[in-house]
């Protein structure tokens, strides 16, 4: 993705958003204005989106085995020898 078809904001000096969702003045800023106007915000680069998959996915899977070895099945020898999880 091209960066120089990005309206970036003139807020503050160094082309960052205002702290804590704020917006500039109506007419002060033109990236505040296209998020007051309903434009998406901007999604995190691909790198830092993987991370934030993959601490999700990890948490998911640790959930699914709590949930596999506290379950009547686990616990009475119903799953046999267990490889649950084991993926």
């Amino acid at each position: 993705m091209s960066t120089e078809n990005l309206v970036r904001h003139t807020c503050t000096p160094d082309g960052r958003a205002l702290p804590f969702g704020r917006k500039a003045p109506e007419g002060e800023c033109p990236r505040c204005d296209e998020l007051r106007n309903g434009a998406a915000p901007r999604a995190a680069h691909p790198a830092i989106q993987a991370g934030i998959d993959r601490r999700a996915n990890e948490a998911r899977q640790l959930a699914e085995l709590e949930k596999h070895f506290a379950s009547e099945k686990h616990r009475t020898g119903g799953c046999g020898i267990c490889t649950f999880g084991q993926w």
